[in-house]
């Protein structure tokens, strides 16, 4: 996000070409096809990280990237990869692939609409473990509960979403 907001913020979708690689594991909200209509003549305002994901706001959509997908930028004109899930071209020529690993969300929706989502509303609602509000009393607060006590560590630290951006695969 931090990369996004130094590189992007200012920058218009010029082209957008979404599902270009068919990958049986990457989620998109609504579809794919209807993408371009989305987020051509946007202009990028901002990114941040909430949880497992990169947002992305542009002047009328929102960008939702989750674990699993590859944000690559490319400067200029030159060579972007033959595989991705998601490029944006800018006015700049600039470009943005995403690629899918194993799996991962390309979602977009416009902002007027809501993404509905439980990972992402409790990710928005919930501390990050790398902010202030994350400290010794919330994190013995989330462990306080009989129920998680009587959890393994893991399952403790990785399951119902407690911690935002900490889940199964991340924690092996």
């Amino acid at each position: 996000a931090e990369q996004i907001n130094q590189y992007l913020v200012g920058k218009t979708v010029c082209s957008t070409d979404a599902a270009q690689s068919p990958h049986k594991f990457t989620w998109y909200h609504g579809d794919p096809a209807e993408y371009p209509a989305k987020l051509n003549g946007n202009q990028v305002h901002s990114a941040r990280g909430v949880g497992m994901f990169v947002e992305i706001t542009l002047s009328e959509s929102m960008l939702l990237f989750s674990d699993g997908v590859n944000l690559r930028l490319h400067p200029n004109a030159g060579p972007t990869p033959v595989k991705h899930q998601l490029l944006l071209t800018f006015d700049d020529e600039s470009s943005l692939s995403a690629s899918v690993a194993m799996y991962g969300g390309v979602v977009c929706w416009e902002r007027s609409a809501a993404y509905d989502n439980t990972y992402y509303e409790i990710a928005l609602k919930k501390p990050s473990p790398l902010s202030d509000a994350f400290d010794e009393a919330y994190f013995r607060e989330l462990l306080a509960p009989e129920a998680v006590r009587k959890l393994s560590l893991k399952a403790a630290l990785a399951t119902e979403q407690r911690i935002p951006g900490l889940g199964n695969g991340c924690l092996q």
